[in-house]
Order: structure tokens, then C-alpha cells, then sequence
């Protein structure tokens, strides 16, 4: 027998046993997918998120949602979206302000802030950050700064959770299965894995009353905010004039969609559906899909379907607003409406030159990436434009915003302008009325803030031991005579928007973190209480 026609035997006999082998193993996996389909829970098919609610609802004590509890000086918090960035920036501003309140005498007025905030509204990566300290805000505002409770809210936000969802060598045997022979997918995955890192099954309805959060995503088929919450929101309180009945009414920028208006029971959804749909960037990941029970009149759909909350408004403020002034008791004078907003976006950052001429990429960015980069940069400035217009709509609604401009104090106590035809998400009636004491104040905390020269730089302790080793962990010598820290801002932008968080990204985050809480937070705070007791003092003596 010829040498070739030995070779060609051995090469079939070995291509027989490829193909019987290939033909066995597609035949086993068949065999373990009919059989884990109709005999376990692990190859049952995903179903949409929610169950309906049991009987009406009584509007007075709207159980099982709840209402947010009136006071007269009403402090919320935003965290916006901005990924990993968002995430873990916002648990630093929190632990920043924690870690000054440990340092500050008990008098002051500013004292012990963290425990007097009534509302919180989050967006995409700030949701992560938001969600865990509600679910956790007891253990965590009783504990200093250096406890393990603080230091694994730190940790668990710098997890680089894309990394872990999308490498395929960090996903179990069990997800691989479900995602060959079941409609999981990687949307799951990452709600999957938030839930066992973050919330270990917690439900909307385990959050406390107070303070009650607000979580943030978008509505794609009806193109509204959709807002998931314990709390009771009263969805057609700021629907655009004459929409009842009207299926095609234009929304406003204050529409938005939640689980009472959708008669969706608040224990049936998990924190950690609420997380992933506010935070399910489009391109990345699927949208979240939910029940919808309620009313088709406002918003279509039996099922309604969820992507992240930066697409409606990625400041997460319309809804925290709005939300303030619905809790405002009817009637009751001198009230004060206080906002501190934690921005980790970048855009505009600076001035010189656009995003890819700082990149070093604008000679080629038409021909480079163009099948998902495009796309996702695209997204990204649409983002950065709603967020804009949602800054100048409370703007031109009654709403005190620029802490850096030296008048902002008297801007304050401004008294309401134009006629009185205001809209119903404007805060100029209550003010006519006295129903407010000052105006709305929000205090930004912005990595954007960092670049500006008029930055408050006397509020800082150059000396600080703390200021000195973050500086120096980030290669800074000093505080800048222009800004605060010389290179800072350059290397933020650098930190991208995806759940992937290095060492030196976190260093840089730190260090943003202090200066805007030390450097213009316990400035603004004393400024605004300042004035609130000059109103206060004023309304006493009369």
C-alpha cells in the first residue's frame, strides 16, 4: 500500500471521527437544553421584568408605593451618568463630605448633611453609586470615613464591571448555557452581576422611605424619562397641557413614565433591574424590558422598554426637582428647596479645541472606528445637548444654578419675574406667594468646575496632609495659582465612560473629589445658609 494512499485512510478515518464526534456533542447539548428547558430552572426562557399591582390604589396612602415626607428645608441629591466614572465619583464626593462632617463642629447649620437629605435622583452610572447608598445609608452615615462599610462602597464602585460581564473566561459555565439555549443575554449579565456585587436581591420596595430615590432610565417606544421608585410620583402632575386623550400630544421635558402610572407592583422589580435599565448605554447593552399594566392613554405598549437615563436627561435634576416641588406642603410659607449635583461629565471640560483635537485624532476620526465609535461619540454628544437644555430649562424655571458667579447670593432672594403665566414646573408662583423663602439653589460639584479660573480656591487648606498626598499620588507639586491642580482636568477627560476604573483613574477621582468638596461645597453651604437665616430672621420680625 502507497505512503498516499496510507495518509488519505488515516485523514478520513480522522475526519469521520471529527464528524461523528461533532455530531455526538451538538446531540448532547441538544439533549442537556431539552432537557434543562422542560425540567429545570436554568434553561427556562427570561420573562419581562414585573407583576401587577393588587387592587386601586388609595391616592391618600398610596401603599405600597409611599410618599416622600414634608419638611421645610427640603436638601436633594443628583449623581449623574458618566459610567464607572460617575459611579465611583459620586461615592467619593459622598465620602468626601462624610469625611469633612467627622472634622466640622456639630452647631453649624451644615452639619451632618448626608443624614438630612430627603430625595435622590440618579442617572446611568451615578445610579450604581445612588442605589447603593439609599439601600445602605443607615450604616452608612453612622460610620466614619476609615469604617469597612465606607471602604467597600468605594471598592464595590470601582469595580471594572464591563470587563468582568464581557470576558468571556469570567462568565460561569451556568451563563454560558443559559445564553446558548435561553433568550439571556448580556443585558442580564450585567444585571445579574450588579445584583450579586451590589444589592443581593434587594427590591425597589426594601429601600427606605427616606431618602427616597429616584433612578433614572428612558422609555424608548413612548420617548419619556421612566422613573423607577418606592415613592409615589404623580405621573400626570407634568404632562403638557390638553394631553389627556391625546395619544400623539408632544411630551415635554418634563414627562416621564414610572412604575405606579405602569401599576407595577414595587417589590416585583428588583434594585438591580432599575440600576441596569438606567444604565444600559445603547450599542452596549440591550434595553430592559417591562410590564406595562396601566392606562394606554398617556403611554403605549403592553411592555415597555428601557435604556439608559443620559438619553431624556443625564443630569438626573428635572426629576429631582420636580419631584421636590410636588412634596412642597400646600400653603405652608418659607420653605427652601437645597440641591447638591454631582457631575462627572467632562464635556467642555475646557476650551481648547474640541474632543478630538485634544485626542489627537481629528485627521482621521471620519475613517477611523466608524462602525461603533461613531456611533457611541454620537450618543454621547446628544447626551451632553439634553443635559444643556434640561441646565437652562430649570435655569428659566425659577432655579439658582452658577455658585461662581459673585451675585448668586442676591440672585437668590430675587423676586419672581414676567407675568403670571408660569408653567406648572416653574417655582416662580410659590415664590409670589412666599411658599419659598429663596430660590431653588443647586450646587454643582463638576469635574467641568475644576478648569474654571474663577474656582474658589481660598476655601482650601494648602496644608492639609490629606490635600498633600493626594497631590502628590497624582503627580501635582501644588495648588495652582489658576487652578486648583495644574494637569487635573486633562487627565480626567482620559477617564472613559464605560464600567472599567484603573488605579490611576481612581487617584484622579480623589483627588476631584476633595477639592470640590473643601474647595467649594463648605463655601457654598455657609453662603447659602447665611442667607436662608437673613430670610429667616427677616420672616420672624414681621
Amino acid at each position: 500500500m502507497g505512503t498516499a494512499t496510507l495518509i488519505a485512510k488515516r485523514v478520513g478515518r480522522f475526519l469521520v471521527v471529527l464528524i461523528a464526534c461533532s455530531v455526538g456533542l451538538c446531540s448532547l447539548l441538544l439533549l442537556l437544553g431539552f432537557i434543562s428547558r422542560n425540567y429545570t430552572t436554568l434553561g427556562k426562557s427570561y420573562k419581562p421584568v414585573g407583576r401587577p399591582l393588587n387592587g386601586d390604589l388609595n391616592l391618600d396612602n398610596p401603599v405600597p408605593f409611599a410618599r416622600v415626607q414634608r419638611s421645610d428645608i427640603q436638601i436633594g441629591l443628583s449623581c449623574s451618568g458618566g459610567g464607572s466614572r460617575a459611579a465611583y465619583f459620586t461615592a467619593a464626593i459622598l465620602t468626601e463630605i462624610q469625611r469633612w462632617q467627622e472634622k466640622s463642629a456639630n452647631d453649624k447649620p451644615e452639619a451632618n448633611l448626608l443624614t438630612r437629605i430627603n430625595s435622590i435622583s440618579s442617572v446611568s452610572g451615578g445610579s450604581l453609586a445612588a442605589a447603593y447608598f439609599v439601600l445602605n445609608h443607615s450604616s452608612l452615615v453612622s460610620s466614619p470615613t476609615d469604617s469597612q462599610a465606607w471602604r467597600e462602597y468605594l471598592e464595590k464602585m470601582a469595580v471594572s464591571y464591563r470587563r468582568r460581564e464581557w470576558s468571556p473566561t469570567a462568565l460561569l459555565p451556568t451563563a454560558w448555557f443559559k445564553l446558548l439555549f435561553t433568550n439571556y443575554n448580556r443585558g442580564l449579565i450585567a444585571r445579574d452581576d450588579y445584583d450579586r456585587t451590589l444589592f443581593h436581591g434587594t427590591a425597589m420596595s426594601d429601600l427606605p422611605d427616606q431618602p427616597a430615590l429616584y433612578v433614572n432610565s428612558f422609555d424608548v417606544a413612548n420617548h419619556v424619562r421612566f422613573v423607577f421608585s418606592k415613592a409615589f410620583i404623580n405621573t400626570t402632575l407634568y404632562q403638557p397641557p390638553g394631553w389627556w386623550g391625546a395619544l400623539s400630544a408632544p411630551q415635554e421635558i418634563t414627562s416621564e413614565n414610572d412604575l405606579c402610572f405602569c401599576r407595577v407592583d414595587p417589590s416585583s422589580v428588583k434594585i438591580a433591574d432599575a440600576v441596569y435599565a438606567s444604565s444600559a448605554f445603547p450599542v452596549a447593552y440591550p434595553n430592559l424590558a417591562m410590564q406595562h399594566f396601566g392606562s394606554k392613554i398617556l403611554f403605549q405598549g403592553s411592555l415597555i422598554f428601557l435604556a439608559d437615563g443620559g438619553l431624556a436627561d443625564n443630569s438626573g435634576l428635572v426629576t429631582l426637582l420636580t419631584q421636590m416641588k410636588a412634596a412642597m406642603e400646600p400653603g405652608r410659607k418659607g420653605g427652601l428647596l437645597l440641591v447638591l449635583y454631582v457631575d462627572a461629565t467632562t464635556d467642555r471640560i475646557d476650551t481648547n479645541g474640541s474632543k478630538f483635537q485634544k485626542q489627537g485624532i481629528e485627521n482621521k476620526y471620519a475613517w477611523h472606528d466608524t462602525l461603533i465609535g461613531h456611533g457611541i461619540q454620537s450618543i454621547d454628544s446628544g447626551n451632553a445637548l439634553v443635559q444643556d437644555l434640561s441646565w437652562i430649562f430649570l435655569e428659566n424655571n425659577g432655579v439658582v444654578t452658577d455658585q461662581l458667579n459673585m451675585n448668586w447670593p442676591m440672585d437668590l432672594k430675587k423676586k419672581p419675574k414676567g407675568n403670571c403665566d408660569w408653567s406648572k414646573a416653574s417655582f416662580e408662583a410659590l415664590l409670589a406667594s412666599g411658599e419659598l423663602a429663596l430660590r431653588p439653589c443647586v450646587i454643582r460639584l463638576g469635574l467641568r468646575d475644576l478648569a474654571d479660573p474663577d474656582f474658589p480656591k481660598q476655601f482650601l487648606d494648602k496644608h492639609d496632609s490629606r490635600l498633600q498626598a493626594l497631590l502628590e499620588a497624582n503627580g501635582i507639586k501644588e495648588v495652582g495659582a489658576y487652578d486648583p491642580a495644574p494637569g487635573l482636568p486633562e487627565r480626567l477627560q482620559e477617564i472613559k465612560t464605560d464600567f472599567a476604573l484603573s488605579g490611576p483613574d481612581r487617584r484622579a477621582l480623589d483627588l476631584a473629589a476633595y477639592l470640590l468638596v473643601n474647595g467649594k461645597l463648605v463655601g457654598d453651604l455657609a453662603t447659602w445658609h447665611e442667607v436662608a437665616a437673613t430670610v429667616a430672621d427677616k420672616n420672624s420680625s414681621q
